[in-house]
């Protein structure tokens, strides 16, 4: 089995062992207030198990009591007694755990906007894909590279303010996902070593790691909710009785609630230290994973490692000034901030370590206390930088021309092996890192800059819908004109030039350039974008595998998919088997024009599933296939990550059961791959 799907299903496995340590911590949590507010409670003159008095005159009775009747009342108080109270015992359990529930799903409210809610918390500021600064341009290319390389959508990119070197990624699923580096990161680190960093950070994105990073910090959260709610009754009672007196019914229960308060801040105080001691456990042993995994996509450990060494040798190290950098602390590349308890909370391994396991003959003590290669900092950035402007950087003028130059001998087919379809799945190396820049290189550069723009990405899109046929290349200028303006159908016919010619291979990694500038869109230029995307496919009244492709993949990559069919383990193969039959329908379908031929692929592919699913038949190609294709992905989406392998693996059967495969059926695997969560990277249809 590919190492992404059983990355995938241990993600699940690992949030399922988060909730199980998460019910023990809040558990004790309640058992702590409950033992606590018992004792109280007897303090202030209560005994008798089972029936309560008016907190109120408990209360004022304590008062009353201070300082020499209450302890003697406490001297001979029966403390056995306290804990006898069920009552108090559920309220207690029951107001934890309510009040635990209430804060984890208003974090995670507020966390709905995924990675770039996190970044905006941070301080992060979205970088401006048109920005002048090199170093913020080389930190968006090796973005592009990795994310072009791993089939992923390519992810929003912030720079925090931070002196401290730094990066996290961060978001519920590849389609919010951001990635972000401080400011000391972009000015200290090379290329190799933000490559490294970066490579680290996509590792976390293709792992699952970032939707658990996200679960463990609306649950920490929550545990912790208890000492905050503690700290606001104890400076209540406190401030409030400034203001109250003593002889005022509210003065009577002061003493009650600052005790209360007090007891509340500690419980809930052990509470969240023990909910850290989980974060740090579950992310330490991802770290090194994520390590491994960069020097992997990037066949060059001395980056990752460099980088490293260097948070090591600096000033500030990975430390962040920002106020959430503890609640954060885990999503980082390095803790980004100081630990005690003996390193019992650090949320990575040592760095010694993890250099060790990057270069072996590492010995830490025979590293320098200070980072002498700093003194070369500035000409270390200034060359990464200044490959920008040559042959090796992703949007280098040398590399590209002011219109398409395309390849009149590149093959209209390629083979590939179906098993070669499932091994790149999630999977990143030099030779995909590569083609990908490749790719990048030959795409015009005023193209490449459109798709950056978020005034042009539109026209980007509308220009690849446009018919080659004169009188419905017009009306579909006028629709443009119509609903979005003069200005964009200019743009869109200005654009259309410049990709004539453009191999079809290019076409969909432009659209993947274009994506983090659509997502700028507000609503309602959102609404208008796609309403006349739809108007340009319809506009010859057939649905082709490219526009299909496109549609299809804009729908999912700007996060506007259909949720209604909820994630849930209970899915089973009954329930599901028509979603499965269409799609195995489709990709016959659209793999094979002969009828004969589609349904034998269509047996091939459906060999390749459990038994359990029982027996299929063939869907007869009709207009309608495609569309309800994209319903049953958004359901076949929430199966089991290894029930996911075996469809992708039956698709890519149908489609190359003669060995040979078109750029279109290509992009169709890819987009079911997208829809069941398997980033396909692109160019798979080059491997042999």
């Amino acid at each position: 089995m590919n190492n992404f799907f059983e990355q995938q299903d241990a993600a699940r496995s690992r949030s399922r062992w988060l909730v199980a340590l998460m019910v023990p911590a809040v558990l004790g949590t309640g058992l702590g207030v409950y033992v606590i507010m018992a004792f109280l409670f007897c303090a202030l003159g209560y005994t008798e198990a089972g029936a309560y008095a008016d907190a109120f005159d408990v209360a004022g009775s304590a008062y009353r009591a201070v300082p020499r009747q209450l302890t003697d009342h406490l001297a001979t108080m029966d403390w056995r007694m306290c804990l006898k109270q069920p009552r108090l015992l559920l309220a207690c359990l029951g107001g934890t755990a309510a009040s635990v529930i209430v804060a984890v799903l208003w974090r995670r409210w507020s966390l709905r906007k995924g990675g770039r809610a996190v970044a905006e918390m941070l301080g992060g500021q979205l970088v401006n894909l048109g920005s002048d600064d090199p170093l913020e341009q080389r930190f968006v290319n090796v973005v592009e590279e990795m994310a072009i390389a791993s089939g992923v959508p390519v992810p929003q990119t912030y720079v925090l303010p931070e002196e401290g070197i730094n990066a996290f990624a961060a978001g519920f699923d590849l389609d919010d996902a951001v990635v972000a580096v401080t400011r000391g990161a972009l000015e200290q680190l090379n290329r190799d070593e933000l490559q490294g960093v970066v490579a680290h950070e996509f590792s976390h994105i293709l792992h699952g790691d970032m939707r658990l990073n996200l679960k463990l910090m609306s649950v920490v959260f929550g545990i912790l909710c208890v000492a905050l709610f503690g700290r606001i009754v104890w400076r209540a009672a406190l401030y409030g009785g400034l203001a109250g007196g003593r002889r005022s019914s509210s003065g009577q229960a002061r003493l009650a609630l600052m005790l209360a308060g007090g007891a509340l801040v500690l419980v809930g105080s052990l509470g969240s230290l023990f909910g850290k001691w989980i974060k740090a456990a579950v992310s330490r042993q991802r770290e090194y994973l994520a390590d491994a995994s960069a020097v992997q996509f990037t066949r060059n450990p001395v980056g990752i490692a460099g980088a490293l060494k260097k948070i090591g040798g600096y000033d500030r190290g990975g430390q962040l000034d920002a106020p959430q950098a503890e609640e954060a602390s885990h999503l980082f590349f390095q803790d980004a901030v100081q630990r005690g308890f003996w390193g019992l909370l650090a949320t990575h391994p040592p760095l010694s370590k993890r250099i060790a396991r990057l270069e072996p003959q590492f010995r830490a003590e025979t590293a320098p206390a200070s980072a002498p290669a700093f003194e070369g900092v500035g000409a270390s950035a200034l060359s990464g930088a200044s490959a920008l402007s040559g042959a090796s950087a992703l949007s280098g003028a040398s590399a590209r021309s002011g219109s398409a130059q395309p390849n009149r001998a590149e093959p209209s087919t390629f083979e590939i092996a179906p098993q070669a379809v499932l091994a790149s799945v999630g999977h990143v190396d030099p030779q995909r890192a590569r083609q990908a820049s490749d790719l990048l290189q030959q795409l015009p550069a005023p193209l490449e800059n459109a798709a950056r723009s978020s005034f042009s990405a539109s026209a980007v899109v509308y220009a690849l819908l446009l018919s080659a046929d004169a009188e419905i290349r017009e009306r579909q200028l006028v629709d443009i004109e119509t609903r979005a303006g003069a200005p964009l159908r200019r743009e869109t016919e200005r654009l259309a030039k410049l990709g004539i010619g453009l191999p079809d291979r290019l076409r969909m990694p432009l659209v993947e350039l274009s994506v983090p500038a659509l997502r700028e869109l507000s609503e309602s230029q959102y609404q208008t974008f796609s309403y006349t995307v739809r108007v340009l496919v319809d506009a010859d009244s057939h649905l082709n595998l490219f526009e299909y492709v496109l549609a299809e993949t804009l729908r999912r990559r700007l996060g506007r998919v259909n949720e209604t069919a909820k994630r849930s383990r209970s899915w089973s193969y009954d329930r599901l088997r028509e979603e499965i039959r269409v799609l195995l329908s489709a990709v016959a379908h659209a793999g094979h024009a002969d009828a004969r031929a589609a349904a034998s692929a269509f047996a091939s592919a459906h060999a390749r599933l459990p038994k359990a699913v029982g027996t299929l038949s063939l869907l007869p190609w009709t207009r309608h296939l495609l569309p309800a294709l994209s319903d049953s992905l958004d359901r076949l989406r929430h199966t089991k990550a290894t029930f996911r392998a075996q469809l992708l693996d039956a698709c890519a059967v149908s489609v190359l059961a003669d060995r040979k495969v078109t750029v279109e059926e290509g992009e169709l695997l890819r987009v079911i791959g997208l829809a069941l969560d398997c980033p396909i990277p692109p160019m798979v249809t080059s491997a042999v």
